[in-house]
């Protein structure tokens, strides 16, 4: 099983069809977490209006990428402490 971690920034735009490729795998995942880099665009109306059940980690500033990333790991690690992560 995989979790997906998808960090966003200002991407209203291009968030659909970035969700509707991951979607496309042939994968089972656990989670699929979008992690919103403080959006100032729609991007958090969007995923507000989602009706799928994703996990949404709404950050109050932006943090940059890899910093998004590692609050992405450190959410679901809470979540479930017994995942390994392999990041590539």
């Amino acid at each position: 099983m995989v979790d997906i971690i998808l960090v966003t920034y200002n991407r209203s735009k291009t968030l659909e069809q970035i969700i509707r490729s991951v979607r496309l795998y042939n994968w089972k995942y656990n989670s699929f977490l979008i992690v919103n880099n403080n959006s100032t665009d729609a991007t958090t109306d969007f995923i507000n209006s989602l009706e799928d059940s994703f996990d949404v980690l709404n950050l109050t500033d932006n943090v940059g990428h890899g910093a998004a990333l590692a609050k992405g790991l450190q959410f679901l690690h809470k979540k479930n402490s017994n995942t390994r992560y392999t990041i590539f």
